[in-house]
């Protein structure tokens, strides 16, 4: 691991635990995507694609139990936020990969071809400021992001 060392370290937050993909599920939704993950991405997914911890309260209602994901899961985990952002009018003009949501409002995403450790952008159906769509620039990377999640869940909890 390069990037998601401190992901393998906390396998388990709380009595939750992180679930992983093979290589070969990683591969197929590569293949099935047309897409090459990042190497953090990719690294998190072997970790923690089926369930990770960090994410639980965020996206527990799409990644369901261990053995859920699957390609249907991520196409339409895919479409159904692309969708989202084609009706509000925010849809980025760089391909993007949604790693976490809640239904098709709020979702977290980043740009291929930005690097091993992409930076992690927003997406919001409603900015709580002004009621209106819009993405924001966590201002993170990707491994930074999962970092800063896995501290927060082991000093805060759920």
């Amino acid at each position: 691991m390069i990037y998601m060392k401190q992901m393998k370290a906390n396998p388990e937050i709380e009595g939750i635990e992180n679930y992983g993909m093979s290589l070969q599920e990683i591969e197929a939704i590569e293949k099935e995507r047309e897409v090459r993950f990042p190497v953090a991405y990719k690294e998190f997914l072997l970790l923690g694609g089926k369930g990770a911890n960090m994410l639980d309260d965020f996206d527990h209602q799409l990644l369901g139990p261990p053995a859920v994901p699957n390609l249907v899961f991520w196409r339409d985990l895919q479409e159904n936020f692309m969708e989202s952002m084609m009706n509000e009018g925010v849809l980025p003009e760089r391909k993007l990969w949604i790693f976490a949501g809640t239904d098709s409002e709020q979702c977290y995403f980043f740009h291929f071809n930005d690097g091993d450790d992409p930076k992690i952008y927003f997406y919001s159906a409603f900015l709580i400021d002004n009621d209106t769509a819009g993405v924001t620039d966590i201002g993170q990377t990707f491994s930074q992001f999962i970092n800063e999640l896995i501290d927060l869940r082991r000093k805060e909890g759920y």
